[in-house]
C-alpha cells in the first residue's frame, strides 16, 4: 500500500487507544487517513466528497471496536465505509447534492473552486485527469494508483473481475494517454 503510517506512531498503538476512548489518538488517526479518503471521496462525488468524510469518520468512531487487522486492511476498512455513505447519498437522492450542483455549476472564480488549491501536487494533476473519465474507471484508477491497491483487491473491493478490472484500467489510462498527449 502507498498509505504508511509515520515510524514514531505505532499503528496498533493507536487503534488501541481510539478504542480505549482516546481522542489524541483518534485525532492521529483521523490526521494521517483523513486527506487519502478525501481524495478517494472526491473520486466518488466531487460534489459530496466532505460530506461522505464526515460520515465516514463518525461511522470509523463507532464501530472501530469491531475493527480487527493491520494498517492496510484499515485503508481498505475506510474505503469501504466511504464507498458506502457515496452509494447511500446517491441512492436517497440527497437533497444537499441539488444545491451542490448548483454551486459547483457557478463561476468557478466567484465560486472560489480551485483544484490546484483544493489538492496539492500530484494530486491536483490527477484529480483533473480523472474528471474526463467515468466514475467507475476513475474509482479503480485511483485506488490502484493513488491507494496502492492490487488488481485482486480492487476486484474484490468494486465485486467486478480481475479481468474486468484490468481492461477498465488499461482502456482507462489509454484514454488519458490520448487526450493528454
Amino acid at each position: 500500500m502507498v498509505i504508511t503510517v509515520q515510524s514514531e506512531i505505532d499503528f496498533n498503538i493507536l487503534i488501541t487507544g481510539v478504542r480505549d476512548g482516546d481522542t489524541g489518538a483518534i485525532r492521529d488517526l483521523w490526521a494521517i487517513y483523513n486527506p487519502i479518503m478525501l481524495r478517494y471521496a472526491s473520486v466518488l462525488s466531487r460534489d459530496l466528497a466532505d460530506d461522505i468524510c464526515q460520515d465516514s469518520w463518525i461511522a470509523i468512531a463507532r464501530n472501530i471496536h469491531r475493527f480487527k487487522g493491520d494498517k492496510d486492511q484499515f485503508v481498505r476498512y475506510i474505503f469501504t465505509i466511504a464507498r458506502n455513505r457515496a452509494t447511500d447519498y446517491a441512492r436517497a437522492g440527497y437533497r444537499r447534492d441539488n444545491l451542490a450542483r448548483h454551486y459547483y455549476e457557478m463561476d468557478t472564480a466567484r465560486a472560489g473552486v480551485d483544484i490546484d488549491n483544493e489538492y496539492k501536487g500530484e494530486s491536483a494533476e490527477l484529480a483533473r485527469y480523472l474528471q474526463t473519465l467515468s466514475p467507475l474507471v476513475a474509482e479503480m484508477i485511483f485506488l490502484k494508483f493513488a491507494a496502492g491497491l492490487t488488481t485482486e483487491e480492487i476486484s474484490d473491493f468494486l465485486g467486478r473481475s480481475q479481468a474486468n478490472v484490468r481492461v477498465a484500467i488499461h482502456r482507462g489510462l489509454a484514454k488519458l494517454r490520448d487526450h493528454y498527449a
